[in-house]
């Protein structure tokens, strides 16, 4: 099972932290944990992940060449689908705005058919 666990840079708090661990330790041997590398949620579980021996894939956007906002935005949005693409489910740990590419995550996902827990 691949497990994409994002979640809002916004989420530093400490909950969030220990929700994401005890997430990834509930993971089935031989689970993927695949991750956007962002700080804060992406990164926590990752180092779980790797922790318990699981295999992690890391997506990061493609930002050379980029000049204005709207570039960066469509290249975290590409690397948003791409973390899409390579998991069977999301665990989406939101921020109390709901804004930002974790919900476009959580959208791209919803639209491809994939479960999606929010936290």
């Amino acid at each position: 099972m691949k497990v994409a666990v994002v979640g809002s840079r916004k989420r530093k708090d400490e909950a969030a932290r220990v929700a994401i661990v005890a997430l990834v330790n509930a993971l089935p041997a031989g689970s993927v944990v695949v991750s956007g590398k962002c700080e804060g949620p992406d990164q926590w579980a990752a180092a779980a992940a790797r922790a318990r021996g699981l295999e992690v894939l890391e997506f990061e956007p493609d930002l050379s060449g980029c000049k204005q906002r709207f570039e960066y935005t469509k290249r975290y949005y590409e690397r948003n689908q791409r973390v899409v693409d390579a998991c069977d489910r999301v665990a989406a740990f939101v921020a109390p705005d709901r804004k930002g590419g974790t919900e476009d995550t959580i959208r791209r996902a919803e639209k491809a058919g994939k479960p999606v827990d929010l936290h």
